[in-house]
């Protein structure tokens, strides 16, 4: 019985955790409205953290980061 709860909670935790697409995509997400609110200082580091963690498969970031 414990080795199923040991192994249920385990399964819980590992469901719950974040994967690299997920802070990446927060990342652009938080980008994106900073820069349609005009803050492109930080705009700029938000597209940055979020290209350090992940270089995605379309240069979208990367023409947004750019304006």
């Amino acid at each position: 019985m414990k080795s199923i709860l040991f192994l249920f909670l385990l399964l819980i935790s590992v469901c719950n955790t974040q994967t690299k697409y997920d802070d990446f995509d927060a990342l652009i997400k938080d980008a994106k409205a900073l820069k349609r609110d005009d803050n492109h200082k930080l705009a700029i580091e938000k597209y940055k953290e979020a290209l350090s963690i992940l270089t995605p498969n379309s240069s979208t970031s990367f023409f947004d980061l750019a304006s």
